[in-house]
């Protein structure tokens, strides 16, 4: 048996061999004929491109991760991998090569077959792809856009006299430029230009519609200004926040800070689902996700795939609060057992992702017989100033608020659960000074709230 010396590999061979996770960066390329129009378009969509992107790659990262984890498969990847590097010691005429060489067929076929049946083949990448492509208005067509493109393009060739030069001008082939034009005589049923020794020259209607053009042009340019102006003068801050108390504290101060300039402030108090939602899909700044320590992993790598940033904001055990002439604040310790005879006050929309939200609910803090499910701040802290019968498991309330609606909060000596809070934003995107200047007061009142003893 021949042996062939194999030669070494390349740094570039290596990186490249290391390679597994999805970026969060995407680059657009575009085809070597591609007219400059269809540059412009691909460009202002490119932001719906980059989330239809990253929500294809977690659908595919998810389908190899669970194709990986099958123990025939990784016994068959192991079987090629050691077929190939022994053809490589192998020279061709050997029977030993034949014969190995069916056998890497076989795998190599058995490996594809998998593959299709857990969904990872490019028919798979193009079907994901039409779908999230549909659901961010990816697949409409490009001529339902363009008009206003279009008639900057029949005002150039008639300001230049030139269609050769109105290509130039406005950056496109001029193929296109002359297709353009003879689709929009076809489907108007006029002639626009008459071509002479002197260049193009406007046919009566052709003056009419450039006259109609010029005024909508200069409206649309109107238009653009007068709301980009209001854009750039305009402050917008936006975060989605679970329903915590010192949270809402924390926006207080913020709103104080502000001054005298037009804005937009949005505060939506929701679970971590439509938080990450807001951020990808809304287009909010911040967010802030709550969930169980235990769950950590599910949701680092939901963050890893969709592109997003986490910094812990806060780690605690949640306390129990009830009305303050309850029977139960009276007990000197409070155990699990002790929370039956009373009604438990709950958020109806806990998530994790990958679970069902059955498991959820069930793995949460011990549930009791009765229970009544929120989901906004203001009807739970009118239950429980009320009813001396219902409790609630939440983070430390301030002081302040718990003596105007005559409330106390208590520990239960059973309870170990630790749960975090979790500021995040995208990675690509720097912090503005307003989200600076909230995480600041963010700080402040959660060392205020969370870091005192009860």
């Amino acid at each position: 048996m021949v042996k062939r010396a194999r030669k070494p590999k390349t740094k570039e061979q290596e990186d490249l061999k290391n390679y597994r996770k999805a970026c969060p960066r995407h680059v657009v390329t575009f085809e070597a004929d591609m007219d400059e129009d269809a540059k412009r378009h691909a460009f202002s969509i490119a932001s719906d491109l980059r989330m239809c992107g990253n929500e294809v790659a977690a659908k595919m990262n998810r389908r190899i991760d669970q194709l990986h984890r099958t123990r025939r498969y990784r016994k068959l990847l192991k079987n090629y991998g050691w077929y190939r590097e022994q053809l490589k010691t192998l020279a061709k005429n050997e029977d030993t090569y034949k014969e190995y060489s069916l056998k890497l067929k076989a795998i190599s076929k058995e490996l594809e077959e998998m593959q299709k049946t857990y969904g990872v083949t490019f028919e798979s990448v193009r079907t994901f792809a039409a779908a999230a492509g549909s659901a961010y208005g990816l697949n409409r067509k490009k001529e339902d856009e363009m008009n206003i493109l279009h008639l900057k393009y029949v005002v150039s060739i008639a300001e230049n006299g030139s269609i050769n030069k109105a290509a130039e001008e406005m950056h496109v082939a001029q193929p296109n430029l002359s297709r353009v034009v003879k689709e929009m005589e076809a489907d108007l049923g006029i002639q626009f230009f008459r071509r002479s020794s002197k260049g193009m020259r406007l046919t009566p209607d052709g003056e009419l519609f450039v006259n109609q053009a010029k005024k909508i042009l200069e409206q649309v340019d109107d238009m653009e200004r007068l709301y980009k102006e209001k854009k750039a003068k305009k402050l917008r801050f936006s975060i989605s926040v679970p329903r915590a108390s010192y949270i809402s504290d924390a926006f207080a101060a913020f709103s104080k800070t502000l001054g005298r300039e037009d804005m937009e402030i949005f505060y939506h108090e929701t679970n971590s689902l439509q938080a990450v939602k807001n951020i990808l899909e809304v287009g909010y700044n911040l967010g802030i996700i709550r969930y169980a320590a235990d769950y950590d992993k599910y949701f680092r790598q939901m963050l890893l795939e969709k592109g997003l940033k986490g910094e812990l904001v806060a780690e605690f055990k949640y306390v129990l609060i009830m009305r303050e002439d309850s029977p139960l604040a009276a007990k000197d310790i409070i155990h699990f057992s002790d929370l039956n005879p009373y009604i438990q006050i709950a958020h109806a929309d806990p998530y994790v992702p990958s679970l069902p939200l059955s498991a959820v609910r069930n793995e949460e803090l011990p549930q009791v017989p009765r229970r009544i499910f929120v989901f906004e701040r203001g009807s739970q802290l009118d239950l429980l100033s009320e009813n001396p019968e219902t409790f609630m498991w939440v983070s430390s309330l301030p002081e302040r608020l718990l003596q105007t609606l005559h409330l106390v909060q208590r520990e239960c000596v059973d309870n170990q659960r630790v749960y975090r809070d979790v500021l995040i934003h995208r990675q690509d995107v720097p912090l503005s000074e307003w989200d600076k200047r909230f995480i600041t007061e963010l700080t402040l009142a959660k060392r205020a709230c969370l870091s005192k003893k009860k």
